[in-house]
């Protein structure tokens, strides 16, 4: 299964990096947010990848939503192009995201980063990898030391959420935003950041990726400091060391 994940997302992968800084046809669907004529060309070989091999497995995809119902207990999540603002606007923070829930449980995730090669995959109780590289998440024990990684949302913030963030940003040592979900959690997952706290979320923005950053030995939940599964609206993605800090700042 995962070789077939990878095969997928290398697939989408190569298509979105061809038409990266070409033109493109651009479209907007619900929530005034944008998608692309690349994203459901990605999409269309994804899930025709996976079909291939595995005709009866249930698939959900951030464009199409869920195709016909199976009884299968295996469910693919996909994004096929997270950070298609990015793609519009020619930044390289682009990826596939595709992840295999069993139960509602996950089980494996791969996120490809094709403009700057970037393959992050993990299949649950066997570790997390990039480029075939095993990963760990850093133990950097003091915020002051932390580099938080985030997407935006604060226009449509609540006022306790947005002081949240303030007090966390003074706190720690840099902040960043990639525009791209799948990116900010995998980053923690291999040091890139110590931190990630996600809002208005997606299943294909953390159906793959959360396995991936927790193989790597982060600690993920969501606001409340409850597990967390594919279809939370916001998570916490850090370490061991971080995480209680985290909790304490955002339920204050």
């Amino acid at each position: 299964m995962l070789r077939t994940a990878i095969k997928a997302a290398k697939l989408a992968g190569k298509i979105i990096k061809t038409n990266f800084g070409k033109p493109i046809d651009i479209s907007t669907k619900e929530g005034n947010e944008f998608f692309t004529n690349i994203d459901l060309e990605a999409e269309k070989n994804i899930i025709e990848t996976i079909k291939e091999k595995y005709s009866q497995h249930n698939i959900w995809s951030e464009e199409c939503g869920s195709l016909k119902k199976t009884s299968s207990d295996y469910e693919w999540v996909i994004d096929p192009l997270d950070g298609t603002n990015n793609f519009i606007n020619q930044i390289p923070m682009v990826g596939t995201s595709i992840g295999l829930m069993y139960k509602n449980k996950p089980v494996l995730g791969v996120v490809y980063f094709p403009i700057i090669n970037q393959l992050f995959y993990a299949e649950k109780g066997k570790g997390a990898f990039l480029n075939g590289k095993q990963i760990k998440c850093p133990d950097v024990k003091e915020l002051s030391k932390a580099v938080l990684f985030f997407e935006s949302h604060l226009k449509t913030a609540s006022p306790k959420y947005l002081k949240f963030f303030l007090t966390l940003a003074k706190k720690i040592f840099r902040t960043r935003i990639a525009g791209a979900a799948t990116m900010n959690i995998c980053y923690v997952a291999n040091g890139g950041a110590n931190i990630c706290v996600e809002s208005g979320l997606k299943p294909g923005d953390i159906a793959a990726s959360a396995i991936i950053a927790e193989e790597a030995g982060a600690v993920i939940t969501d606001h409340q400091g409850k597990p967390w599964h594919p279809r939370c609206k916001n998570i916490i993605v850090t370490n061991k060391f971080l995480h209680k800090k985290i909790l304490e700042l955002i339920q204050k």
